[in-house]
């Protein structure tokens, strides 16, 4: 939400500096005589450095900025990972049996209900060991209630094979 923010602001900047300067190139073409004893254009020129020094700086601050949300935002990236994988993987039980089907809005809301639970006052890495272990849990008992009691243990292996191939030898499954 921020970054949106952010981009509108800048483009409005942007558009801003655009019409400074499409102003100051009219004001130099309807100028008449010395331009160096033209009061006004002197004064739009004037005008315009300082709205276009106010504007740069306030560019820049935008792009500080939006590196830092990105930062922040990257710090997530591998319990999105983590979420992707899973979803990866459920979008494969039609496979062991057609009638597990799963959406992709009932995932989402697995998702955000680990995503509100409280961490505690942690590290931003614990509480992303955190909900990366509350999201497992989460979709396994979910998911597991919806399966037949046979394809219960082939669903787990099916998930730890899929989150942890390290586990697994390369032809372990063949």
């Amino acid at each position: 939400h921020r970054k949106s923010e952010l981009l509108q602001k800048e483009e409005q900047l942007k558009v801003e500096l655009a019409d400074l300067e499409k102003q100051l190139l009219t004001a130099l073409a309807d100028a008449s005589g010395n331009i160096l004893e033209n009061e006004p254009l002197i004064q739009t020129l004037e005008n315009t450095k300082s709205a276009a020094s106010t504007i740069s700086t306030s560019l820049e601050e935008s792009t500080k900025l939006q590196v830092a949300l990105d930062n922040e935002r990257e710090v997530y990236r591998p319990l999105a990972v983590l979420g992707s994988q899973l979803f990866i993987l459920i979008r494969e039980l039609p496979h062991i049996d057609h009638m597990y089907r799963f959406s992709l809005e009932a995932f989402m809301d697995l998702f955000h209900k680990v995503l509100s639970l409280e961490a505690g006052s942690v590290s931003v890495e614990e509480k992303l060991k955190f909900l990366g272990n509350q999201l497992k849990i989460v979709v396994l008992h979910h998911l597991s209630r919806s399966l037949f009691k046979a394809d219960r243990l082939s669903f787990g292996m099916h998930i730890v094979r899929g989150i942890m191939p390290e586990k697994f030898e390369p032809n372990e499954w063949e």
